[in-house]
């Protein structure tokens, strides 16, 4: 409760003291007698209005206005409002010592602002009307509500119903935007198939791979097959050589037949030559001269193919070393080629077709 008021040097007032009662104070007197610089130094105190140096008298010195309030009758605290050349501050003296204040522009340090608690419902000047009596039925509402702080639930209500309106804003924006990108999205309904496909192309790969490892092998199979071809290309003429085989044999037969009809054409040409010698003894002889150069020939020829017959024996040794080898060969191509058949797929790897 404010108390007392002490001016000094401002505006009409060189010093002026005034003492408050409890209630309402009125401050009356002359036009020009300083009734208003009086309320004016009450408002610098509290509000820290009116700004600038016009208020100040015109005789000088440094300017104040003292405020004493009582909290009770053993505590009482004064704020000091002064502003002179070089300072302009706010102070707060109580029985524990001053605290100043400076620095604070325009406003009123909060410290004071709690202490003093004075705003413009404590204060009216001459042409006012009647506090709430001239104010409208909302004004006078306001009012009551700073009184109760129910403009703090005004307030709140205020902030409630905004962020309600801001909340609808962002709910129907988000929803339509949730609507739009459920409409972009949309497209998207293939992908839970895509996924199908793509585990079902994993193991199409997986596959692929060992197909690939299995195709590699086949491959190195496939070039030992043309390997042997290539080995087998040096042995064309294998057939014909069976068949110069089966002729050799038949061929050895023959001469062994021949052999044996030799020993025993050399057995009678033994015979004959010792009839010749007998028959020169006896007349007639030269009628079998002819007989005997005939038998001499087809011994001649005899020997003759007895010979060929040693060269085809040694070419049939030769052939038959052949024959082992292709033997050979033959059991190595069918175990390449069923090892071919068992990797080799149904279908071709390289042109795709089937059995």
């Amino acid at each position: 409760m404010i108390k007392q008021l002490t001016i000094s040097n401002f505006q009409s007032h060189k010093k002026t003291e005034l003492s408050f009662d409890d209630g309402i104070n009125v401050i009356i007197g002359q036009s020009d007698s300083g009734k208003s610089a009086i309320i004016r130094a009450l408002n610098w105190v509290a509000n820290n209005k009116p700004s600038g140096e016009a208020f100040r008298s015109k005789w000088g010195g440094d300017t104040k206005a003292t405020l004493s309030t009582e909290l009770h009758s053993d505590y009482q605290q004064t704020v000091i409002r002064s502003k002179e050349k070089t300072k302009n501050t706010y102070s707060i003296s109580d029985p524990n010592g001053i605290t100043s204040f400076a620095s604070f522009g325009q406003n009123v340090p909060q410290e004071i602002k709690e202490l003093l608690n004075f705003s413009s419902l404590n204060i009216a000047s001459q042409f006012d009307s009647p506090f709430l009596l001239a104010m409208s039925g909302g004004e006078v509402a306001s009012y009551l509500n700073n009184i109760v702080h129910l403009d703090k639930i005004d307030t709140s209500l205020t902030n409630i119903n905004k962020t309600l309106k801001d909340e609808k804003t962002v709910y129907t924006r988000v929803k339509q935007e949730l609507e739009a990108t459920q409409i972009r999205y949309a497209g998207f309904d293939y992908l839970e198939k895509a996924e199908a496909l793509l585990i079902e192309i994993e193991g199409l790969n997986e596959e692929v791979f060992e197909r690939s490892s299995n195709l590699d092998t086949l491959h190195d199979v496939l070039k030992s097959v043309i390997s042997c071809q290539e080995e087998l290309k040096k042995y064309s003429g294998v057939i014909e050589a069976k068949k110069l085989i089966i002729e050799v044999e038949e061929l050895e037969k023959e001469r062994i037949d021949k052999t044996t009809r030799v020993e025993g054409l050399k057995a009678t040409l033994d015979y004959i030559t010792q009839c010749q010698r007998e028959l020169k003894k006896y007349s007639g002889v030269k009628d079998c001269q002819n007989d005997i150069y005939a038998i001499e020939k087809d011994i001649i020829h005899l020997d003759q193919r007895q010979g060929n017959l040693e060269e085809l024996k040694n070419t049939l040794g030769t052939l038959t070393d052949i024959q082992t080898d292709l033997d050979w060969k033959k059991m190595k191509l069918e175990e390449d080629k069923a090892k071919f058949e068992e990797l080799m797929p149904s279908t071709c790897p390289l042109c795709g077709r089937g059995d």
